[in-house]
């Protein structure tokens, strides 16, 4: 189980700066290499690119995430299909490994960004000397 937390925090982190800063500022000229950079980020955290895209986007507007059919379904089935491909992969192969290792390191690191989401914006408290 100890490489559960290493899972949880190369999830985290990555999500947290390269898909981040890719989200705001894509890494390359050529729209092609930009798709192919994103399915390689989605089977590599666990979650497709282009949802996150759209959920985080709406958190800088300050609204609700709702999706919203578009020309990007084709790419989110696509990102998803990726992932589901791994994860039945490992399920399959390795499932101790799955099971105990990935899987629990993987949620973890949701959860760390869902907490880094969550107090990211709140104001410091200060208190009063």
């Amino acid at each position: 189980m100890a490489h559960a937390p290493v899972i949880a925090i190369g999830v985290w982190w990555n999500s947290n700066t390269i898909a981040h800063n890719f989200i705001h500022r894509p890494f390359f000229r050529a729209r092609s290499a930009n798709i192919l950079f994103s399915a390689c980020l989605s089977v590599l955290l666990g979650i497709p690119q282009t949802l996150w895209r759209e959920r985080h986007l709406a958190h800088h507007a300050g609204t609700a995430f709702r999706w919203r059919a578009s020309s990007r379904f084709a790419r989110l089935a696509a990102e998803t299909s990726l992932i589901l491909i791994l994860w039945t992969v490992l399920a399959t192969l390795r499932p101790r490994f799955f099971a105990t290792v990935y899987l629990p390191g993987y949620l973890l690191g949701l959860a760390l960004c869902s907490l880094q989401g969550h107090y990211e914006h709140r104001p410091l408290e200060t208190a009063a000397l």
